[in-house]
């Protein structure tokens, strides 16, 4: 039983004055504490809203640890802003007939423990449709207005490391953000804790129906308060879509 959700940090932005072309919404469960029958779920949502729908995945192989250390640090910053950091560079952005090749490039402080170490990272991307071909000149047409500065021009949504196999999920910049982050408290029955704890340290998976609950009642509070946030940054208020639903082996994400 959920008995409160904290909001904890909120904040919103505007980086275009473009027109708006709907709002992706994420939710992901960032830590998961468990004490006796009480269970904390710390969490992040976020409400992009993008002026270009597409997405963009491109793949890559971390061959060695300068490498795997600069996933590492685009991930762990890209979580937290969206963006690339401003110490990484998208150097190459190649759109061929049917393929995208693009390269990140560290080119942070020399005393950072990346530098010197292979610090740069190839992708490569098949292009399936008209779509996703006008997604990535549309990127390849605004790195070259901005000199190649990525920070305005893309914005990342998930960056995945699994052995070798290096994941980005590249987007257009979006037209602004919210960002909310905070925690829900909910006090289980013995058994359910348990289930909890133990799924979150195997694989950081959460019960599906626990999950959903989780989720809904994330999205209820963070889309309804949402609205007095977005309003000075002149962004839509967050509507609240229908009740989230989660299939059989879904993560504790939305």
């Amino acid at each position: 039983m959920i008995t409160g959700i904290r909001i904890d940090k909120v904040e919103a932005w505007r980086e275009k004055m473009t027109e708006m072309k709907g709002l992706d919404i994420n939710i992901s469960v960032d830590h998961v504490k468990v004490t006796g029958p009480e269970v904390q779920v710390d969490f992040t949502y976020t409400a992009t809203y993008p002026d270009k729908s597409g997405l963009l995945t491109l793949k890559g192989r971390a061959l060695d640890e300068g490498q795997k250390m600069l996933m590492s640090y685009v991930a762990e910053l890209a979580l937290q802003t969206g963006r690339l950091p401003g110490s990484v560079k998208l150097e190459r952005w190649d759109v061929g007939p049917a393929t995208l090749e693009a390269e990140l490039v560290f080119t942070g402080h020399p005393s950072s423990p990346v530098t010197g170490k292979g610090a740069s990272m190839r992708f490569k991307s098949g292009i399936a449709n008209d779509e996703q071909r006008q997604v990535a000149m549309g990127i390849k047409e605004h790195l070259s207005a901005n000199k190649g500065s990525s920070a305005s021009v893309v914005a990342i949504r998930n960056v995945s490391l699994i052995g070798p196999d290096a994941t980005l999920d590249i987007a257009p910049a979006p037209v602004g953000v919210l960002r909310m982050k905070g925690s829900l408290l909910s006090h289980e029955e013995a058994k359910l804790a348990k289930d909890i704890h133990s799924g979150w340290e195997a694989d950081r998976k959460l019960p599906d129906a626990f999950s959903e609950l989780v989720l809904n009642a994330i999205n209820f509070t963070c889309g309804t308060n949402g609205v007095l946030v977005v309003r000075p940054v002149n962004l839509a208020p967050p509507m609240v879509p229908p009740r989230i639903s989660l299939g059989q082996g879904a993560e504790g994400q939305q």
